[in-house]
């Protein structure tokens, strides 16, 4: 976060200057089990985008869910906090208060989670997440029904070394500014998820996916000690980790 503060400074400050209303932007949105909480991003359309969606409902393209190309709501500097993404790093704010992780389903609005069909909702077995599959075969081209299977998919094959390999694969494309439009390819268990243009998974990233692991842990210990836990709760916070890592459902089975 100490890193990133000059981009949130930068980013808070041309919002500020070219659009009035807030800098951040905040909705409610559907975590684990379904349990809302309150989900931050930096503001990237006008301030009334929300009640203004009934102008612009007939130019949505995906099931459930609004994805408008172009949308005109979109601020000058919206569009390119979002073509690098840059309009997500809020939610590390929600990362650290255990709302979301880094790789998971996308926490979905209460009004499209109403709409689940019963095989869908099982995505909200699995806390949501910054990045997942379906970022990787670029996120506007994915319909919504491959959508929810790619986060199944996901869920079923969890372990974190296919964490790692997503952050790994996610970073390039959000600094390229391509994120939206990349499609790849990523092996788990024997299967390949892929769509549009084919991009293998190689053993570089296997070994780079095993080194983030390592250093996931390592950090993750350090946090514990340097906060000055007791023993007891630095066991607690290291089964908990294990918990998670080893667990299909991540933090599901400790709920």
């Amino acid at each position: 976060m100490i890193l990133l503060s000059p981009l949130f400074l930068i980013a808070a400050t041309l919002i500020n200057l070219t659009s009035p209303g807030p800098v951040i932007f905040r909705q409610t949105r559907c975590g684990l089990s379904g349990r809302t909480f309150t989900f931050y991003k930096f503001r990237s359309m006008v301030a009334d985008a929300e009640q203004r969606l009934h102008e612009v409902a007939h130019l949505n393209q995906k099931e459930i869910v609004t994805k408008i190309p172009n949308d005109p709501r979109l601020t000058p500097v919206g569009k390119w906090l979002r073509r690098f993404s840059i309009d997500e790093i809020p939610q590390l704010v929600n990362v650290l208060r255990g709302d979301m992780s880094l790789v998971g389903p996308r926490p979905a609005i209460p009004s499209e989670v109403a709409q689940y069909k019963l095989w869908q909702r099982r995505r909200l077995r699995m806390r949501p997440g910054l990045t997942c599959l379906w970022a990787l075969h670029g996120r506007d081209k994915v319909d919504f029904e491959s959508w929810m299977r790619l986060d199944l998919q996901y869920i079923d094959n969890w372990s974190l070394g296919l964490d790692a390999r997503i952050i790994l694969m996610t970073i390039p494309q959000v600094l390229s500014g391509r994120a939206s439009e990349f499609s790849g390819r990523l092996k788990m268990q024997g299967t390949a998820v892929q769509t549009g243009e084919s991009k293998t998974f190689s053993a570089s990233y296997d070994s780079m996916a095993k080194i983030v692991s390592a250093i996931v842990v390592l950090l993750f210990l350090g946090i514990v000690f340097a906060s000055g836990s007791t023993i007891v709760a630095g066991v607690e916070a290291v089964l908990l980790f294990l918990a998670y890592a080893y667990s299909p459902r991540g933090y599901t089975a400790l709920d």
